[in-house]
C-alpha cells in the first residue's frame, strides 16, 4: 500500500519537475493584454457583488460569457495571491498535468496497451503549445474547459459501458461547467455521439434514436446557452470574429493548426502560406531554427507516411484511431471558421485528441517486431526536440512573451517614477521616435502600449484606480486643457 501511494506521489512530482524546467522562462513572465482587462474587472468586487459578475449580460465590456473560466476563476486568484503572475502560471501548469493524467485515464480505458498511453502522454506533456498556455495567461480558460470536458467524457464512457445513470448526470454536470468556462467545449456533444456510435456493433435505427435521446439534456444546455448570446450577452461585432465558410479558408486553417500540435511556432504564419510564398525574412531572421526543425518535421512526415504504407492492411482495422481522429478534427471545427483569429492557445482541448491519436498509432507500431521500434524511438525524439526548439525560439518570437516583458518593464518604470498618482489622472503616451517603423498596421511605440496594457487596465489595476485614464498618441489627442495629465514616451526593453 504504500509503495503504491509513494509511486502515485513521485510520478505526478517527476512531472511537475521536468515541465517546470521544460517550460521555465514561460513561467516566470508577466501579465500581459488581456490578463489585465479580466483582473481589472475583478479587482475591486467582493463575494457580495460577485454572483452579479455571473449574471448574463451584466457587464457591456465582456465579449464573451464564461463566468467560471474566467471571472470566478479571477477573483479567486486575484483576491489569494494579489497580482503576483507566478501563482497563475503554476496554476495553468497544473491544469496542464491533471488534464494529461485524465488523458491517460481515458485512453486507457480503450486499450489494454499500457504504450499508447505513455506515449499519448509523452506526447502531450512535451507538447509546444504549452508554452504558448503558459505565457498567455488567459487561455486558462480553454485549460479549465478541457479538465471539465475530459471528467465528463469519462464519466460518459464509464455510463456507456455500465449503465450507470449517476455517472450520465455527473457527465452532463460537468458539460455545464465546461461551457460556463469556454464555449468551444460545445464539441463535447459530438464528441460523446462518437463515442456512442464506436461502441456499437451494429448501427441500427433504435441504437440512433438511444443516441439522441442520451443527447438531448446536452442539446437543451446548448441552446440556453445560444440563447444568452444572442439575447443576454450578444455577438461580438469585431471584424475578426466574423465566420468565414470558405472551404479554402477552413482547409487553411485546419492545416495550420496540424502544424502547430507537430511543434511549430505560432510566428510562422506571419512568414509562409501554404502556397509556399515564403518571406525572406524567416531565413534572415531565423535560419538556423528553420534548417533544423523543418527537416526533423520532414523526418516525421516520412516516419508516417512510410509505417502506413508498411501497415495500411491491419492499421485500417483499427477503430480506436477513427475515433481519436474524428473526435481531433470535432475538437477543431469551432476555430476553423475565424481566420483572422486563429492561435495556438485553442489548441488545448484538440492536442489532447492529437497525442491520443499518434499514441495508439505509434503503440500499434512499437508492438510489431524488427525495426519499426527503432522508426518510433526516431519519430519521438524528432517530436520532442521540435517542441524543445520552439519551446527556445517562443521566449523571443511569441506575441504574449515579448508583451509580458514590456508590460513589466512599462509598469515598473512608471510606479517608480510615479508610485501614488491623484484620481482622475490621465497618463498620455507619446510615441517613441527611435522605435522602428515596421508596418502601417503595426503601428508606433504608442500603439503597441496600447494593445500591451490592455487601453487604461494595466494601470488602473496596479494603482487600483479605475478613474485613471490613459491614453495614446497613435490613438488619441494629447487632452487640453487637464491639470492632471502625466506624459511619457513608450519604451520598451526589445
Amino acid at each position: 500500500m504504500i509503495s503504491w501511494v509513494r509511486a502515485y506521489l513521485l510520478i505526478p512530482f517527476i512531472i511537475f519537475t521536468f515541465l517546470f524546467f521544460f517550460f521555465n522562462q514561460a513561467l516566470f513572465s508577466y501579465f500581459s493584454q488581456d490578463d489585465f482587462f479580466h483582473l481589472r474587472q475583478v479587482m475591486d468586487k467582493n463575494i457580495y457583488t460577485l454572483p452579479a459578475m455571473l449574471v448574463p449580460g451584466a457587464s457591456s465590456e465582456q465579449t464573451f460569457y464564461r463566468p467560471l473560466g474566467r471571472e470566478f476563476y479571477n477573483f479567486v486568484m486575484i483576491n489569494l495571491f494579489g497580482t503576483r503572475p507566478l501563482p497563475f502560471h503554476l496554476v495553468n501548469l497544473l491544469l496542464i498535468i491533471v488534464n494529461g493524467f485524465l488523458m491517460y485515464k481515458f485512453i486507457k480505458s480503450f486499450s489494454l496497451n499500457k504504450a499508447a498511453a505513455v506515449i499519448a502522454l509523452v506526447l502531450y506533456f512535451t507538447s509546444a503549445v504549452h508554452s504558448v498556455e503558459l505565457y498567455y495567461l488567459s487561455s486558462v480558460q480553454t485549460l479549465i474547459s478541457t479538465l471539465f470536458i475530459l471528467s465528463g467524457i469519462i464519466l460518459y464512457k464509464i455510463f456507456l459501458d455500465d449503465s450507470n445513470y449517476k455517472k450520465y448526470l455527473s457527465s452532463l454536470v460537468f458539460f455545464i461547467l465546461a461551457i460556463s468556462s469556454h464555449e468551444s467545449a460545445l464539441t463535447f456533444i459530438p464528441i460523446v455521439a462518437m463515442l456512442e456510435l464506436f461502441s456499437l456493433k451494429r448501427l441500427k435505427p433504435k441504437q440512433i434514436i438511444t443516441i439522441i435521446y442520451h443527447s438531448l439534456p446536452f442539446v437543451v444546455v446548448f441552446i440556453i446557452r445560444v440563447l444568452i448570446y444572442f439575447y443576454l450577452v450578444g455577438l461580438p461585432d469585431q471584424m475578426v470574429y466574423q465566420p468565414v465558410f470558405s472551404p479554402v479558408s477552413i482547409a487553411n486553417g485546419f492545416i495550420w493548426f496540424t502544424l502547430w500540435c507537430f511543434g511549430l511556432p505560432e510566428m510562422l504564419v506571419d512568414f509562409v502560406t501554404l502556397k509556399f510564398q515564403v518571406n525572406p525574412n524567416l531565413f534572415k531572421w531565423y535560419e538556423d531554427y528553420v534548417k533544423i526543425v523543418f527537416s526533423f518535421l520532414a523526418l516525421i512526415f516520412a516516419i508516417i507516411l512510410y509505417l502506413i504504407i508498411l501497415f495500411k492492411d491491419k492499421l485500417i482495422k483499427q477503430k480506436s484511431l477513427y475515433l481519436f481522429l474524428s473526435c481531433y478534427l470535432i475538437s477543431l471545427v469551432p476555430f476553423l471558421f475565424f481566420p483572422q483569429h486563429k492561435f495556438v492557445y485553442y489548441l488545448t482541448f484538440p492536442v489532447i485528441w492529437f497525442s491520443m491519436f499518434l499514441g495508439m498509432f505509434l503503440s500499434f507500431v512499437w508492438r510489431r517486431k524488427g525495426k519499426t521500434k527503432f522508426l518510433v524511438a526516431v519519430f519521438l525524439f524528432s517530436y520532442i526536440f521540435i517542441s524543445f526548439k520552439t519551446v527556445e525560439i517562443n521566449k523571443i518570437t511569441y506575441w504574449a512573451a515579448k508583451r509580458a516583458r514590456a508590460a513589466q518593464f512599462l509598469i515598473s518604470d512608471i510606479t517608480s517614477k510615479y508610485p501614488k498618482v491623484e484620481r482622475s489622472t490621465i497618463f498620455y503616451f507619446r510615441k517613441d521616435p527611435n522605435y522602428p517603423q515596421i508596418s502601417q498596421e503595426w503601428g508606433s511605440s504608442s500603439k503597441q502600449a496600447f494593445y500591451i496594457l490592455s487601453g487604461s487596465d494595466a494601470l488602473q489595476l496596479s494603482y487600483r484606480d479605475t478613474t485613471i485614464k490613459v491614453m495614446y498618441e497613435d490613438i488619441d489627442a494629447l487632452p487640453k486643457g487637464q491639470d492632471k495629465v502625466i506624459v511619457y514616451t513608450a519604451k520598451f526593453p526589445y
